[in-house]
């Protein structure tokens, strides 16, 4: 049952937000309501339910590379790269591609006694990623227990969050480097790692979820703990690659010159090389390579540009339905 705005992308949102607070007798703040500006990857089949992101960077998906099918389409979709029932796999993932794909900018004003996030995906071949069922163009959502195997659990109304940082950092983050378990680590393998490096803890990045059980006066609400203030604009995904893609390469333009005819062809492993040379620095993608290149205010400045008006170098708005 879900209306999932969940969030696919580890971001922190740098829009505006509002809090609505209440105060008792004795002015402790007590935090109920909070109006967050956050973005979601959508598919025009997919208007009912979808994930979404408290404003993200594609830049720092952790195990995978959403903007394209990075360094070659056999590299990208190999098991056991991605490996069956294991999670998404961005080559066939329905929210990472395809002529469909949206991104919208939106408000909603949620109930901020979060829970944990709700792991919310698209159904393929009647499969949800991890292998339980899904039908086929919808979104399913699975909610667990803490400890070790995580056990599933029923989800329930509340919104779910996820400090991206504090739950990943401690396995990613540092760095690039060879391993036992990996002792030839690949040019993939190094812009996964690195990407972390532009998350910090005041930087941390987030996740939410939101069911459709929670959704405030909706047909399958058992309670009220978000609601969508607004649609600020959507923006067609292709253009938005197209605009953020432009930013990053404005940083970096040597590189991109070199690539000739592909220099703004998105889904060339030369662009691609660049985007994550400009991204995380030349030595981004290197076992050992020191991470620079741009910060993490530009990356999102970037990511931001499409939801700008048109006459700002912004992305055409598209229509809700």
């Amino acid at each position: 049952d879900a209306v999932a705005l969940s969030f696919p992308l580890p971001c922190r949102s740098r829009l505006s937000s509002r809090l609505a607070r209440t105060h008792s007798p004795r002015s402790t703040v007590v935090v109920r309501h909070l109006q967050l500006s956050l973005s979601h990857l959508r598919t025009k089949k997919l208007s009912g339910s979808s994930h979404t992101a408290g404003l993200c960077l594609p830049v720092m998906h952790p195990g995978r590379a959403l903007l394209t099918r990075t360094v070659t389409d056999s590299d990208c979709c190999l098991t056991p790269r991605y490996p069956k029932n294991r999670g998404p796999n961005p080559c066939t993932n329905p929210e990472a591609g395809g002529p469909e794909l949206m991104v919208n900018k939106l408000t909603l004003e949620v109930d901020t006694r979060f829970s944990g996030y709700a792991a919310c995906n698209v159904g393929l071949n009647n499969s949800d990623p991890f292998g339980g069922p899904c039908e086929t163009g919808t979104y399913c959502c699975d909610c667990e227990a803490g400890g070790f195997p995580p056990k599933k659990v029923p989800c329930n109304a509340t919104i779910g969050y996820e400090n991206v940082f504090a739950t990943f950092g401690k396995f990613m983050g540092k760095g690039c480097k060879k391993s036992i378990y990996n002792p030839h680590p690949s040019t993939l393998d190094c812009w996964t790692a690195n990407v972390f490096s532009k998350l910090s803890a005041a930087d941390h990045g987030s996740w939410y979820s939101t069911l459709a059980r929670g959704l405030c006066g909706g047909p399958n609400a058992s309670a009220c703990t978000w609601r969508v203030v607004s649609v600020d604009k959507i923006v067609q995904r292709t253009c938005h690659t197209s605009v953020f893609g432009a930013e990053v390469a404005a940083t970096a333009p040597g590189c991109f010159e070199n690539c000739g005819a592909q220099k703004t062809n998105t889904s060339s492993p030369c662009w691609v090389d660049c985007f994550y040379k400009a991204a995380l620095g030349p030595e981004g993608g290197t076992p050992g390579g020191a991470v620079g290149g741009m910060s993490t205010a530009a990356l999102t400045a970037a990511w931001t540009k499409p939801f700008l008006p048109e006459a700002q170098g912004g992305c055409p708005a598209q229509d809700a339905a």
